[in-house]
């Protein structure tokens, strides 16, 4: 069993801010939401932790991260913050077979929750409204696979081959943290095939 966790809270002064304007920016390019950095006096808090627990030729693990910003010049939330988020995984260690040494396949799921935590301001009418572009995101959930194993080839050293697939379902979302959120979904799916070779000759003993 392997574990950690990590509780901290940050007071920090004069903390620089992006934050989006109540206008815009025309270019030859188009028009885009004006940005002005600003100071404030912030306080971070948060806490990060993971487990693991080996059964066997099984690996099960969970990882949590929340954190909590708070602009005090303002009272309110601060800008842009990311949103707490859980990831559970599951691995097995498969038996060496033939040329492959040390096999193993793993799944993992992450979930992201809505950031319900965000600077609103008042508009012209007096209505409260959000201080970004539009309201955070909905919550989402990503899932992963990927299968690893080493190949020895003779007196070589073994080379590391491993295939991955992120966004297993390929999941329409949206991260709080985009600048690209109004106008487009994040990654899809995406499959990667990655095949380290060494160079040079090692020693091998069998």
């Amino acid at each position: 069993v392997r574990g950690e966790a990590s509780v901290y809270a940050n007071s920090i002064d004069d903390y620089l801010l992006l934050l989006p304007q109540q206008r815009v920016v025309t270019t030859v390019r188009g028009v885009f939401p004006a940005f002005e950095h600003e100071q404030t006096d912030a306080v971070l808090i948060g806490a990060d932790g993971g487990l693991e627990v080996d059964v066997s030729r099984v690996t099960l693990g969970g990882a949590f991260a929340l954190l909590r910003g708070t602009d005090r010049g303002r009272d309110q939330p601060l800008f842009e913050m990311p949103s707490d988020r859980v990831r559970l995984s599951a691995g097995y260690a498969l038996p060496d077979l033939s040329v492959l040494r040390g096999p193993s396949a793993t799944i993992e799921v992450t979930h992201v929750f809505r950031q319900d935590r965000f600077p609103t301001t008042l508009d012209e009418t007096g209505a409260v409204v959000s201080l970004g572009y539009a309201d955070p995101p909905p919550a989402y959930t990503l899932w992963s696979a990927r299968v690893q194993t080493d190949v020895a080839l003779g007196g070589s050293r073994p080379a590391r081959v491993s295939l991955g697939v992120d966004n297993l379902f390929d999941t329409a979302y949206r991260d709080v943290l985009s600048r690209y959120r109004l106008f487009a979904h994040d990654t899809g799916r995406n499959v990667t095939l990655r095949i380290d070779v060494p160079l040079g000759r090692g020693d091998h003993h069998d």
